[in-house]
């Protein structure tokens, strides 16, 4: 299904009973496919911004404005204070 689709057939699309579940996974599907909005070709990829993002947090480091984190010790099942819900 595209965008035209859902539009031209929502009144009907809307009182399905899982409608509301079934319009979100859509919209989250046409937004992860980068197509709720049109492209912008003068826009840079993702991964040059990121090696952007990159640099600027190395700079960062190197200034002494942050600092590297340590990385965290594992937590045991038992220290857990409540149960982690299933996916996370």
């Amino acid at each position: 299904m595209n965008a035209e689709r859902l539009v031209a057939h929502f009144d009907r699309i809307s009182e399905a009973p899982d409608a509301p579940a079934q319009l979100r996974r859509f919209v989250l599907d046409l937004g992860v496919r980068g197509r709720l909005v049109e492209q912008n070709a003068s826009e840079q990829p993702a991964t040059k911004l990121l090696q952007g993002v990159e640099r600027g947090k190395r700079e960062l480091l190197r200034r002494g404005d942050i600092r590297t984190q340590k990385p965290l010790h594992p937590v045991a099942d038992d220290e857990l204070p409540f149960p982690i819900p299933r996916g996370w």
